[in-house]
């Protein structure tokens, strides 16, 4: 296909370039359309209709355009055609050009295809028989154009046409293509284009044929040529195009052939990949950014725009020791390429903790264009969070499966150094993965952080946490006896033990070996039971001593709750008592000053609770603790607006008397707020915490609702209100009325006579005395319509909506109770790990415990916590060991499938009968001259 084209324009003689509109004095007869399919056209006409004399010279131009532009490939593709289509394919193989005949066409290309068979079949001695039947063939495609043209072909041109037909299909240049197959026509057409190329060891010519299968997108024509004993794989430009132009196929084939991707993978790749691909909506959230000149910094404060993680890129450059197909996959993410991104998850290092940064990625991406309101691709970032989603939940499930101490360890590892060294599960939660928090693996990891070094039922529990002598501990409560004050903690310590004594004493080289030599052995048998893990060897039990159990029982996250959760009962205890009896308007009591004290304490929590998020800066802390989904939920909000509402309420009290009532108006509406905080309690029963959803739910439509009414009752009050008070003076209090008004009637209970009829200033006319006068006229009309509005109104409320708001409500309940558990069990971790970094003193003791933690944290910076080299190695051979597993299952499960699908389909046809081929039913339009009993015998159709 020619690189080097012309617009069309034909003249006389020779080959001209213009511009279609240039063409004048064109009969209607004379038109021939062009192929809407191709850009450009190059048009060779000697002025003679239908008559001989250009082939040659074309195939000449042919050969010089290849010549010139060393990548224009020619390819002379005959459909249908007549003589000089004939003699076009004759001067193309005569001059070295490969010939595609589309057999089923019709004429000429039959014929060849036809002789070109039966060549293949006839012997040497039958060379005259074949000739013959050659002659036949043209005799009869000769008849028909004789009787079209008016003209008859001589016996001369009928020996010249065998012979060329004779040399045409003795050519090896020659390919036979079946015209009902259409739909491989490019395969066809590549596949006469690259004969030398696919055999060739010249490595010109491989590169050459792998960029055009490239660009054609024929990925098995590729392979031919990659599968060459002689070919190099390492090819980082075909590489980097195939990224680029997101041809999965490509990518999955060098990969497959072993290129290597940690040497192709490069800073300046990189940017360049960010910088070439087409402009997605992803770009959009990166403002004021021209694509062509972004950065990795760029790309960097996009990620920690999202995620609220550190700089992953510094200085432009790749983080040290970094995972290439992690980088990809971050890549295909962001520009919303799923099936490459998964694709590479197949290769990562880490494919637990990938899955879950991709799964938060596209949630947070999800998000962004949710709140855009752009469907399309909130659409398309849902089904990748959920498939990424999957992907971490079957590996998990492999994982816990086969072992699950090992999955344990999985769950709480430490991600990667770029992504805040948060855990898989903290991941999850940041990623609202409901249903990976919710396996089986990662709740018994939030339950047993739950209860922290000790076990016991809910009833055990209270009667433990309320007696009076903690001595008798035992006899409720059974604790952990090691030295670990829970045994989250001991999966936590990701050192390899083993059975042996001296194992502590080995290097981490000695322990890697053993566990890799381990891990090899349970590769091979396909991780048969449980037994065969390697064994950790558990601490010696030593008898846990009293004073440790009561450090143990109370600094457990239960007991931290429940400590919390008296201490704001009692909280709101004093705020009532202070409302209602001591909230003087002169004096300030010590009941109250102290209530102002443990506001304070809430003030300082909640500031503690946003340091502790993930995030580099303050703003990106508040933030995600701001949007965080959890146990709080949107109760974090209620948190904002009380703080806000107290120091408004105190700074009004202290201002002066005449302030007093908008303060104490402040402190009340504070003081509902905080009794709906409450709620918050809830969320550690499995019962209650569901129904907590479902409020908060029913409340939002809630919300929605009364925008409804509100247009109703406004509606009714005006014109209600418009006749029953006439000449009214204006005064500032009409939006009240007209509240009050239409209030009471939205739950049928009519306030007032008036709005029955009674207006006052009427008399109660009968029968002909309202058209007695004008004054008994205008109250006929005012009183008359009343009970009407009254009960279109009441309709519309009380029956209409009232009733639509109760079938909203039960949808919601129906929708939440199918998924229960599984909402209760993801707000769980949330609950756990914010009372985990909690105080067992609780408000208003708490404030001690923070001014120590911030002294500590200035005095003495926390050491970051690196994960060794040996233990990353650890978790990286259980994940792909997994990984495998469950790839090799999916695969089986699908192959399974298609074979259930495939005997479905075999029973149905025998059924119902095999319906007949129809593709002749599709084919192609004939040449836009002449129908096909028409058309000339001419190469019109030869291109």
């Amino acid at each position: 296909l020619p690189t080097c084209i012309y617009q069309p324009i034909t003249v006389g003689g020779g080959i001209g370039m213009a511009r279609p509109q240039q063409v004048q004095n064109v009969s209607a007869s004379d038109q021939q359309g062009l192929n809407a399919d191709h850009t450009h056209f190059l048009l060779v006409d000697d002025g003679l209709r239908y008559k001989n004399g250009m082939a040659e010279f074309r195939s000449v131009l042919e050969c010089k355009l290849q010549e010139t532009f060393a990548r224009t490939s020619v390819v002379c593709l005959c459909v249908e055609g007549g003589a000089h289509s004939l003699s076009q394919v004759y001067e193309s193989l005569a001059k070295g050009t490969p010939v595609l005949v589309c057999e089923g066409s019709g004429r000429i290309s039959d014929v060849i295809a036809k002789n070109y068979n039966d060549s293949r079949r006839q012997k040497e001695k039958d060379r005259t028989e074949w000739f013959k039947a050659i002659r036949s063939d043209l005799e009869e495609l000769c008849k028909v154009r004789d009787k079209i043209v008016h003209e008859t072909t001589s016996e001369e041109e009928l020996d010249t046409m065998c012979h060329q037909i004779a040399f045409i299909c003795n050519s090896p240049q020659l390919s036979i293509f079946k015209f009902e197959n259409r739909k491989d026509l490019d395969l066809a057409l590549l596949r006469c284009i690259l004969p030398a190329k696919v055999t060739s060891t010249d490595k010109v010519k491989q590169d050459e044929g792998v960029k055009l299968a490239l660009s054609w997108n024929r990925d098995d024509i590729a392979e031919e040529i990659i599968n060459q004993p002689f070919y190099d794989i390492e090819k980082p430009d075909l590489f980097h195009k195939a990224i680029l132009e997101n041809k999965v196929k490509f990518v999955q084939l060098f990969v497959k052939n072993g290129i290597a991707v940690s040497r192709y993978l490069t800073a300046e790749r990189l940017t360049d990949l960010y910088r070439k691909t087409g402009k997605t909506h992803v770009m959009e959230v990166m403002k004021n950014k021209d694509q062509r000149n972004i950065t990795l910094t760029d790309v960097s404060d996009l990620i920690k725009q999202l995620t609220g993680c550190a700089a992953r890129y510094d200085n432009n450059e790749l983080p040290e020791n970094c995972d290439p197909f992690h980088e990809l996959i971050i890549y295909a993410i962001l520009f919303n390429r799923s099936e490459m991104a998964l694709y590479f998850w197949n290769h990562c290092q880490r494919p637990l903790m990938t899955a879950l940064i991709g799964t938060w990625l596209s949630n947070r991406l999800l998000m962004h264009f949710d709140r855009k309101r752009d469907e399309g691709c909130a659409k398309e970032f849902k089904a990748m969070k959920e498939a990424f989603e999957a992907k971490a939940i079957g590996l998990l499930d492999t994982a816990y499966r086969n072992n699950a101490d090992w999955a344990h360890r999985l769950v709480t590892a430490s991600a990667f150094s770029g992504w805040s060294d948060a855990s898989c599960m903290q991941i999850a939660g940041a990623a609202d993965a409901q249903e990976f928090l919710g396996h089986e693996c990662c709740q018994g990891e939030i339950f047993n952080d739950w209860n922290k070094g000790f076990h016991c039922n809910r009833k055990k529990f209270f009667i433990a946490f309320f007696f009076i002598f903690p001595m008798f501990f035992d006899f409720f409560v059974r604790f952990d006896e090691d030295d670990k004050n829970n045994s989250s903690n001991s999966r936590r310590n990701l050192r390899v033990e083993f059975d042996d004594d001296e194992a502590i004493s080995r290097s981490a080289s000695e322990r890697w070996r053993m566990i890799r030599e381990r891990l090899s052995i349970i590769s091979q048998q396909k991780w048969v039971t449980n037994d065969e893990a390697p064994p950790v060897k558990k601490p010696a039990r030593t008898k846990t001593f009293f004073l440790r159990k009561l450090w143990v029982f109370y600094n457990a996250p239960a007991t931290t709750f429940t400590l919390h959760t008296i201490s704001y009962m009692l909280f709101l205890s004093l705020y009532s008592y202070v409302m209602l009896f001591t909230y003087d308007r002169y004096n300030i009591g010590a009941a109250e000053y102290f209530l102002y004290f443990w506001q304070f304490n809430f003030f300082t929590e909640t500031l503690f609770a946003i340091s502790q998020m993930h995030g580099t800066t303050v703003w990106a802390k508040l933030k995600h603790w701001w949007w965080e989904q959890g146990s709080l939920g949107n109760l974090k909000h209620f948190d904002t607006v009380n703080a806000t509402l107290a120091v408004l309420a105190f700074i009004l009290r202290l201002i002066s008397e005449a302030t007093h009532p908008f303060a104490r108006l402040l402190m009340v509406i504070n003081l509902v707020i905080y009794f709906q905080r409450l709620f918050k309690a809830f969320f550690a029963d499995s019962y209650l915490g569901p129904k907590v959803i479902m409020i908060w739910k029913m409340t939002k439509e809630l919300l929605m609702f009364c925008l409804f009414f509100f247009v109703f009752m406004l509606s009714y009050s005006v014109a209600s209100q418009s006749l029953i008070h006439v000449e009214r003076e204006p005064f500032l209090g009409v939006l009240w009325h007209l509240f009050a008004h239409g209030l009471w009637e939205i739950f049928g209970e009519p306030s007032d006579d008036a709005k029955g009829g009674i207006v006052e200033g009427c008399n109660n006319y009968t029968g002909s005395e309202w058209v007695s006068s004008s004054h008994a006229v205008d109250c006929f009309l005012r009183t008359k319509p009343l009970p009407i509005f009254l009960t279109v109104y009441l309709f519309f409320t009380s029956i209409l909506l009232v009733n639509m708001l109760i079938a909203v409500f039960s949808h919601i309940f129906d929708t939440v109770e199918e998924n229960a558990q599984q909402l209760w069990k993801f707000q769980m971790y949330f609950l756990v790990r914010e009372y985990a970094v909690k105080s067992v003193l609780p408000p208003p003791f708490i404030i001690l415990y923070h001014i120590f933690a911030a002294g500590r944290t200035v005095l003495c910076p926390p050491a970051k916590l690196e994960q060794s080299q040996s233990d990353f190695e650890f978790l990286r051979m259980i994940e792909n060991v997994c990984r495998s597993e469950y790839v090799d299952n999916q695969l089986e499960q699908e192959l399974q499938e298609n074979r259930i699908q495939i005997s479905i389909d075999k029973i149905m046809a025998d059924l119902n009968g095999r319906p007949k081929s129809s593709d002749h039913d599709h084919c192609m339009p004939m040449s836009p001259g002449l129908n096909a009993e028409e058309a000339p015998f001419s190469d019109t159709e030869c291109t």
